[in-house]
């Protein structure tokens, strides 16, 4: 959890979704939802609202034929200077 704000009327819960695994973030945001509609059937009265942001995302899932260049010019530089990067997930 990164934020809890509440008084009398009004409650407001804001939480950092992270996974590595792109098809375990989108699990866990579809869980959050399911929560959510089954709050708004429990408390019918009360108003709940979700708003989900995709804020970032991994660096490897971004990767794409336009913009994997920075890359290849980087590993490139690497080589031209005689440097081995250490290449970690």
């Amino acid at each position: 959890m990164q934020e809890f704000h509440s008084d009398q009327i009004k409650a407001s819960l804001y939480l950092n979704i992270r996974d590595h695994n792109k098809q375990k973030y989108e699990e866990k945001k579809q869980y959050i939802k399911e929560v959510v509609s089954f709050m708004q059937k429990r408390y019918k009265r009360s108003i709940i609202t979700l708003k989900i942001e995709d804020v970032y995302s991994n660096l490897k899932d971004s990767m794409n034929d336009y913009n994997k260049i920075g890359l290849e010019i980087l590993h490139q530089a690497f080589n031209e200077c005689n440097i081995k990067p250490k290449l970690f997930p």
